[in-house]
């Protein structure tokens, strides 16, 4: 059985991946240390908003009731590509960012 959920259901679900997207990209930052490597910063709050992420997405599965599984399981995989890719995007510019001060190399 082929399951084809409503374009606006894709559209908000990957909304809600881009919302969830923003805190983790306000959070996640980087630092040059005295070895020269270059560190994810440290933040209490980064983890607590991730974790917090997650139970949101599982927990919620239970107040959709009107949607069968296999629909619901793909907009969960929307909104979690859709917080993820922007995230990771935008760690990559602070990385690029920090690597790039202080430092004369090239990729």
């Amino acid at each position: 059985k082929t399951i084809h959920p409503a374009i606006l259901q894709v559209i908000i679900a990957a909304f809600i991946g881009i919302l969830f997207a923003v805190p983790l990209i306000v959070l996640t930052n980087y630092e040059r240390r005295d070895d020269g490597n270059i560190y994810t910063k440290k933040s209490a709050a980064f983890l607590i908003t991730f974790i917090a992420l997650v139970i949101l997405r599982y927990g919620s599965r239970q107040f959709i009731v009107d949607l069968d599984q296999q629909t619901i399981g793909l907009l969960f995989y929307v909104v979690a590509v859709s917080y993820i890719i922007p995230w990771r995007i935008a760690c990559y510019i602070k990385f690029r960012k920090v690597w790039r001060e202080n430092s004369n190399h090239v990729i």
